[in-house]
């Protein structure tokens, strides 16, 4: 016993001084080579233009003698607003001199703009326009030593994950422990590091559905909320400009009341279901009256402990695929998405342990089936679909264990089956009928994308009406295409890998290169195909029936995004996204045969390489997308 505490300490203080270490050499250019902030206010020149009240800024230094500059401060008076651009010749780490131009921009709610540039410059020439005479006040040149507390904290979480994969035992043994320690720090680490931004997906309008909800019927709009709602927010890609969004927010007149509404349905709604963890996060953050910053994260982190409380016990009781469940809840995208404001959390959440429940009484044939656990299965299915009606045929893979088991008789087969009829014909229903009933009635106005474009449901449905066999066709040719996940709308997002879309992907934030979903592949394949689990195979006739269950609901999903989210009368499906796949893939897992592991391939080198895997690729993306080029 006291040699393991011995061994702890030793390795705690082993990951501090490295951390140490690593922050050192990140600022080794200002140990070696540090100054005072250089002031340029003495180099400024204004330039005034014709018949304008503004003009033009400049500074020329022509000789910097290779002075390193780490970031450069533009200081304005409030309310100023322009922009500036950079030209500077630097020596690169071969000795050639290059030359290099910046653009920025000068916002209104700052006082301070930033500009990395990390470079030994020989000569730097700054040109801001836009601001009337007075506005600037200087400008600085900045290399001073900086601890910086998110980079420090990212390798401590980083050395402290490394040390629980390799080295202890009861990590090993109990995943979902892990699990739980690596969603909670680097979770909570995104959620503040990303700031006050919107890097996620639709996230200003999921912010503004659960705070409109949160408040109850009588809707009082803050200057800061109705901002982040309305998508209105100023550009930050420094640390010294996130400082500076922050004071904003939280500045007091932020927090006056700037608009209210009053809502016919004060509660929460079924669609609204799963916002639910960051409603009463939100709403507790009001009772205690928190500056709008820590209101906005306490929504994020009550989304972040819903995820990893729901996997925590998923994860705990699979018995088809525990450690590519594992591998999957700690991938990139869905850690990302649990950090931020969306109902996809909860979807994949309350879906993924309603299938592990299913799958773990399949194959169950001699014995009874626990009812217990069957309805707990529906339950979590039902809700997690709520939001999200396109999964609920998920729902009907119960008919397998049910007509598998020997033990049921024919009455309680027709019983159960009856219910699962029901709880799917009833959330089918929420989706169908409103569709259908507006339809018939002709309300032209129903549906479509709410950020506004030509869709429309009623509409899409008549077009599909008045041409159907060129919609079937469509359809099918659409489905079947092998790029049919990189449907994004756009060049940029349409290039990549559709593994590194579906599991490497963190919103606007950015996407990991392609050479990355290599480890990816590589551990989900020997999670795949060897197994560490003693589980009977499914008959053939159930395989080939959950496979069609699965190919119905990707049919929904395609469906949906056509109706509510494509132009009407478009030969062709937008916005269907890799991530929207998620939910299937535990079943698609459960469904391939698999063998006892052997030889090499021992669950305990199995677990290291998901591990391992996943502290890389989780890693990387939180340190290259989240930490790097924004806050240093």
């Amino acid at each position: 016993m006291k040699k393991s505490w011995l061994k702890r300490i030793v390795a705690v203080l082993c990951i501090i001084g490295v951390t140490f270490a690593l922050e050192a050499w990140f600022n080794r250019r200002a140990l070696l080579h540090g100054y005072k902030d250089r002031n340029l206010r003495k180099k400024i020149v204004f330039e005034e233009k014709e018949g304008s009240k503004s003009g033009v800024y400049k500074v020329k230094l022509d000789k910097l003698k290779n002075v390193f500059v780490h970031e450069l401060i533009v200081s304005t008076e409030e309310g100023a607003a322009g922009s500036y651009s950079l030209v500077y010749t630097y020596i690169d780490p071969y000795g050639n001199e290059k030359t290099e131009t910046k653009t920025d921009t000068v916002q209104e709610w700052f006082r301070l703009q930033c500009s990395y540039i990390d470079k030994y410059l020989k000569s730097l020439e700054i040109t801001i326009y836009g601001l009337e005479e007075g506005e600037l006040q200087t400008v600085l040149l900045t290399n001073r030593v900086e601890w910086n507390k998110f980079r420090m904290l990212f390798f401590l979480i980083m050395g402290l994950l490394i040390y629980l994969g390799l080295f202890e035992k009861c990590f090993r043994q109990h995943p979902e422990r892990f699990f739980a320690v690596f969603a909670l720090s680097l979770g909570s680490l995104i959620i503040l590091a990303v700031g006050i931004k919107k890097v996620s997906w639709d996230e200003q309008e999921h912010f503004k559905q659960l705070y409109q909800t949160a408040q109850g019927r009588h809707v009082q709009w803050t200057e800061a909320v109705y901002d982040f709602g309305s998508s209105v927010s100023a550009t930050c890609n420094t640390k010294t400009e996130f400082k500076e969004l922050r004071q904003y927010m939280n500045d007091p007149q932020r927090q006056q009341i700037v608009a209210e509404d009053y809502r016919e349905a004060p509660y929460l709604t079924y669609e609204k279901f799963g916002y639910l963890p960051s409603i009463i996060f939100i709403k507790a953050g009001q009772m205690l009256r928190l500056p709008f910053e820590l209101l906005f994260y306490a929504g994020k982190f009550g989304n972040l402990l819903s995820y990893i409380i729901i996997l925590y016990f998923a994860i705990l009781a699979a018995n088809r695929g525990k450690m590519f469940l594992l591998l999957l809840s700690m991938s990139p995208t869905l850690l990302f998405q649990a950090a931020s404001y969306t109902y996809d959390t909860i979807v994949f959440s309350m879906i993924t342990i309603g299938i592990v429940l299913l799958f773990r009484e399949v194959g169950v044939v001699e014995e009874n089936i626990n009812r217990e656990a069957m309805i707990l299965s529906v339950i979590c299915i039902v809700l997690g679909s709520l939001s999200k009606a396109v999964y609920i045929p998920l729902i009907l893979l119960w008919l397998i264990p049910i007509f598998t088991n020997r033990r049921l008789s024919g009455k309680d087969r027709a019983r159960i089956t009856c219910c699962i009829i029901l709880a799917f014909a009833i959330v089918m229903f929420t989706f169908v009928m409103p569709a259908i009933s507006n339809t018939v009635s002709g309300n032209m106005s129903f549906g479509g994308d709410k950020r506004g474009g030509d869709t429309g449901m009623v509409r899409q449905i008549y077009s599909m009406l008045g041409h159907p066999l060129h919609t079937i066709k469509m359809f099918i040719t659409q489905m079947l295409k092998f790029d049919n996940f990189r449907n994004l709308g756009t060049t940029a997002a349409d290039k990549h890998f559709f593994v590194n879309l579906m599991f490497l992907n963190m919103g606007t934030l950015g996407i990991l290169p392609e050479k990355w979903s290599i480890l990816f592949i590589i551990a989900v394949v020997l999670t795949m195909f060897v197994s560490t689990d003693q589980v009977k195979r499914i008959p053939a006739g159930w395989t080939v029936f959950a496979f069609v269950i699965v190919l119905g609901t990707v049919t929904l999903i395609w469906m949906a995004m056509y109706l509510s989210f494509t132009p009407v009368g478009t030969d062709a499906i937008y916005g269907v996204q890799a991530r929207y796949y998620l939910p299937l893939l535990l079943v698609i897992f459960s469904l391939i045969p698999r063998r006892r592991s052997t030889g090499l391939f021992t669950y305990e080198s199995i677990w290291f390489i998901v591990s391992m895997v996943s502290c890389l690729l989780t890693g990387k993306a939180v340190f290259e997308l989240v930490l790097r080029n924004r806050l240093f």
